[in-house]
């Protein structure tokens, strides 16, 4: 019977032998992925590869990613009516019925109006002839009129001026806003924004429109349920044979952990049968250690590496959004086979298997297969 060690809740990362930072062996050459670090982490890119790569402008990039991030309606008052709006995918320019030049404060804008929101701002206007046949500079201060209900209350929100303008100036960034008025859908508007718009714009998506979580459905995450954990010198995990006896250490309270695949998460569950319920939801399990060898290990210090085995019952995928509901109270079904029979798994590599025993009070599992390390 081996002892009993520390309580870990998860695997110890993959050794990290071989990577050691720059010296290597003698009559060998160090490899120009090594790194000073003993977690392997490379922290640039080789020289070499960079110019074959596309290059993109970090700051624009980071712009582009807060104007189009996946957020949550906005809704409110406009005119006493009930308003929302909505970031959709990119419009297309042939979909816009009218492209409009238009300044946010000094910054240049563009607005891509679609034929039904085109339509539906022109028809307090009554107009007697078609909008399209109208001179240009008429056109603008009809849609001036008919958005004047509209630009007031963003003016004030923005603290800039927000008018019409004369000429175009091309834009960096388009992010396309469906608008909807007491629960009936306007139609689409297309905002061509100029870097200093754009930030302007960010700030006010940031305000007001909460984040969204894309569902992600076809995301699969993977779970392993562990009864217990025993922590062993490689050494010690070398010698296993079959027929002997692990003892485990188990979390408190409860009849094993539920861990996301990642190994950062984890949750206490209480067996129930055939079903698991959960006795928590899943937290944040604090990130292992990096090893404190130096390096200069040699065999006998590596023999000395702790290993933590786990006792692994099963193992089950989930959606994302399967998953984020997860919390006290929720029950699982126990994957289908033996419960008694368990897999050993280091560094989440399976290298035994096992059957649950008791050993007085606590629990063990006998070895009856073990792979040859």
């Amino acid at each position: 019977m081996r002892g009993a060690g520390a309580l870990v809740a998860t695997p110890l990362p993959h050794s990290a032998a071989g990577c050691r930072g720059g010296r290597g062996k003698p009559g060998r050459r160090p490899s120009p992925w090594s790194h000073t670090s003993m977690n392997c982490l490379q922290s640039s890119l080789p020289a070499p590869l960079l110019p074959s790569l596309p290059q993109l402008d970090v700051a624009r990039q980071a712009l582009h990613n807060r104007l189009l991030r996946r957020r949550q309606a906005w809704q409110g008052q406009v005119n006493g009516e009930r308003f929302e709006v909505s970031i959709i995918s990119q419009l297309p320019e042939t979909d816009a019925a009218i492209v409009l030049p238009a300044r946010l404060g000094p910054a240049a804008m563009q607005l891509h109006l679609d034929a039904p929101l085109l339509e539906r701002l022109l028809a307090p206007l009554d107009l007697q002839r078609d909008f399209h046949s109208l001179p240009q500079p008429l056109q603008s201060v009809l849609l001036e009129q008919a958005l004047l209900p509209w630009i007031e209350p963003l003016e004030q929100e923005l603290g800039e001026a927000l008018s019409l303008d004369a000429d175009a100036q091309p834009w960096d960034f388009m992010l396309t806003l469906q608008l909807s008025e007491q629960g009936t859908r306007l139609g689409v508007l297309g905002l061509g924004l100029s870097a200093v718009a754009g930030e302007t714009v960010a700030r006010l998506l940031e305000r007001h429109l909460q984040p969204a979580r894309h569902p992600l459905p076809a995301l699969h995450l993977g779970l392993s349920l562990q009864r217990g954990w025993q922590s062993l010198s490689l050494a010690e995990l070398r010698s296993l044979q079959p027929g002997d006896v692990l003892m485990l250490d188990c979390p408190p309270g409860a009849d094993g952990l539920l861990v996301l695949a990642d190994g950062r998460r984890q949750a206490r569950f209480k067996r129930r049968q055939s079903r698991l319920e959960l006795l928590e939801a899943l937290q944040p399990i604090n990130p292992n250690t990096e090893n404190p060898m130096g390096h200069d290990a040699d065999d006998a210090q590596l023999d000395d590496v702790p290993l933590t085995v786990i006792c692994q019952i099963g193992s089950l995928e989930m959606p994302l959004g399967q998953l984020r509901e997860l919390g006290e109270g929720s029950v699982l079904a126990l994957p289908e086979g033996d419960s008694q029979r368990v897999e050993l798994m280091v560094n989440g590599r399976c290298v035994g298997r096992g059957e649950l025993v008791a050993i007085g009070d606590g629990l063990g599992v006998r070895l009856t297969r073990f792979a040859s390390l």
